[in-house]
Parts: structure tokens; C-alpha cells; sequence
């Protein structure tokens, strides 16, 4: 027992090491109150609910191996997807107010449509779209949740807000939207459902957004956290899912620099070849460190929306060739029900 624990711990260290040499882990932007940002926990719950266990390595982590999740994970197929016909997506977007009425963080219907009229736009120069109405339900017990903290209690709320008030998930997406009460351990801005998750098209399926990101500060700041989180309810992962996102160097799943012709990048991290390997990177420029190889990460895409540029304010404005073809060949295989066109 004390050679493996010896082991483990070898391995950790040299895990620490390797992620060391990889790059500097930036610190988070801190919110208007003076906590840090988390932009998003969708791989955070996706991985405790799915945890991979990497018996090589003796240890849970994050991406222990590079597993497909379908045949949208395959580049032929996904390569081979017409991404010309328009996907109109039928969503309800869920308004969560006190029992007065009182809207959380002080939004208003006008900033709701703000921003969904925003993602209509920025999805629409890709051929998808969001057919939407508004509903508003009046709770004190979920308009304004438990803060983001490693408990779960935030999360434990969202799951019952919506069992509470999911529409139809078989065939709509269901959009949440609530405020969070203040947490040291940071402001969660929102957390989505991969469309491979078996709870996708169920009342756990959708995705939660933290109110505070439809103020009217925010709007104007160009937040975008509703186009990153519905791209992962769409099959889109992180851009540097390949590299903050696994456990250390070595592993299956690492993306290291790359062209983007470099058909083994269509197998590793986002399985996207034309996103250009990048570590987790707030600022809306190039990050720093060097990858695993030692090699500098040269020129990433840190203006793509699924990335985490927002320093000094958020600069996400697209998506690739391959992560759109990505996203129509994930909703017409695994999600199709939730379209009224398109597929």
C-alpha cells in the first residue's frame, strides 16, 4: 500500500511539474465586487458526474484519456456536414424573479432580448438560430441561488430550478436564468449540457446563466457567455480543453502547437483542427508559457467564443470551419428534436 501511495504521489509531483513547465495557470479577472470570474462550469460538472479514471496514471483526472463521444468526433463525418441549411433551434428562456416580481441583478425583459437577439446574430453568421420566447416565474426559493462554491449547493439549485420549469426538453432548449448570492470562492457566469450527456433532452438538460450577465454593464461590455455555453450544449469543447483540461503532460488527449492542416489535431483536445493549441487564457491577447514540448504557443485564437478571453473585456466574436461543423453535426445526431428546421 505505501509503494502506491509512494507512487501516486510521484506521479503527482511529476504531473505539477510538467503543468509547471507548460505554462503559468493565469489568475481569474476579478468581478465588480472583487471576486474572481468563473466563466464556466460545464466541464467542471460534466467531470463529476462522468469522472475518468486513467489506470496508467493510478489517478482520476480531468482528461486522462481523449475518448469520442460520437460520430461527430470523427473529422471525416464531420468534415462532410453541409452547414449551408439554417438549424433554427425552438428555446424557452427561463426568467427566475423573487415572489414580487422583482427581477434578479435588476435586469429587465429588454436586456433578455438584448441578449438573445445578440446570440441570434452571432450564431446566425453560421447558419443557426434561436426561435425563443420568455417566460418569468416568480420564486424567491431560486431567484437568487447559493454562490458558486466547491460544495455543489449552487449546483444542487439549478437542478431542482429546473425540474421545477423545464418546457418540453425533448424538444426545446431550456435556458435559466437567476442571480447568485456573493462567494469568495468566485462568480460563476454560467454552466451548460454537452449533447452526449444521457441527461441532455431530459429536465437536467439546458443550460444556467448567472443574471449578472444580462446587466445592462455587461451587454455593453460585449459579454458573450451565452454563445460560449450554448456552444457546448451544441458539442463544443473549450479551446484549451487539450491542455488545462488533462492532468499533465503526456496524456492522450494533450494538444500541443500545431498547423491547422495537422490532421492528428482533429483527435486531441477540441478535435478541432483549426483551433490553434492554447492554455486557459483570460486576456484578449497571447498567452504566456510554453506548451509541453517547450515550444512557444505561437499565435492562438483568444477571440474565439470558446475560449475565456474577457481581459481587459470580454473579445470573443467567433467560431472556426471545423467547431460549426462540429456544432450542426452534433445537434442533428444527438439533439435534433430540440430544431424546427434544419435538419
Amino acid at each position: 500500500m505505501k509503494s502506491v501511495i509512494f507512487a501516486v504521489a510521484i506521479l503527482a509531483c511529476l504531473a505539477a511539474v510538467c503543468d509547471a513547465h507548460k505554462f503559468h495557470k493565469p489568475q481569474a479577472p476579478l468581478d465588480r465586487n472583487g471576486y474572481p470570474i468563473v466563466h464556466c462550469a460545464t466541464e467542471e460538472i460534466y467531470h463529476k458526474k462522468y469522472p475518468l479514471y486513467d489506470a496508467t496514471h493510478m489517478a482520476f483526472g480531468r482528461l486522462a484519456d481523449c475518448p469520442l463521444k460520437g460520430d461527430c468526433d470523427n473529422a471525416t463525418v464531420r468534415d462532410g456536414i453541409n452547414t449551408n441549411n439554417l438549424i433554427n433551434i425552438n428555446t424557452v428562456v427561463h426568467v427566475i424573479r423573487d415572489n414580487q416580481g422583482n427581477m434578479p441583478d435588476g435586469i429587465t425583459q429588454s436586456d433578455v432580448e438584448t441578449m438573445m437577439n445578440r446570440a441570434n446574430t452571432n450564431y446566425g453568421a453560421y447558419s443557426m438560430a434561436f426561435e425563443y420566447t420568455i417566460e418569468y416565474h416568480d420564486n424567491s426559493e431560486y431567484a437568487c441561488i447559493a454562490g458558486y462554491s466547491a460544495s455543489g449547493e449552487w449546483y444542487d439549485q439549478v437542478q431542482a430550478m429546473k425540474n421545477e420549469y423545464a418546457v418540453s426538453p425533448s424538444t426545446t432548449l431550456n435556458i435559466y436564468m437567476a442571480c447568485m448570492d456573493p462567494s469568495i470562492q468566485g462568480t460563476l457566469y454560467g454552466v451548460a449540457t454537452f449533447p452526449w450527456d444521457p441527461v441532455a433532452l431530459t429536465n437536467l438538460g439546458g443550460l444556467f446563466l448567472n443574471s449578472v450577465v444580462a446587466t445592462p454593464q455587461q451587454l455593453a461590455d460585449g459579454d458573450v457567455t451565452l454563445e460560449h455555453e450554448v456552444g457546448h450544449c451544441l458539442g463544443l469543447w473549450h479551446t484549451f480543453h487539450g491542455t488545462d483540461e488533462v492532468i499533465g503532460c503526456g496524456l492522450a488527449c494533450e494538444e500541443n502547437p500545431h498547423t491547422s492542416i495537422d490532421p492528428s489535431a482533429n483527435t486531441v483536445g477540441d478535435f478541432c483542427a483549426d483551433t490553434p493549441a492554447t492554455p486557459l487564457n483570460y486576456a484578449c491577447g497571447p498567452p504566456s508559457g510554453d506548451s509541453c514540448t517547450g515550444a512557444p504557443w505561437g499565435q492562438t485564437d483568444y477571440t474565439n467564443f470558446m475560449g475565456y478571453g474577457m481581459d481587459p473585456t470580454p473579445c470573443g466574436n467567433h467560431f472556426t470551419d471545423q467547431q460549426v461543423k462540429r456544432a450542426h453535426c452534433w445537434i442533428c445526431d444527438a439533439i435534433p428534436g430540440v430544431t424546427l428546421t434544419g435538419c
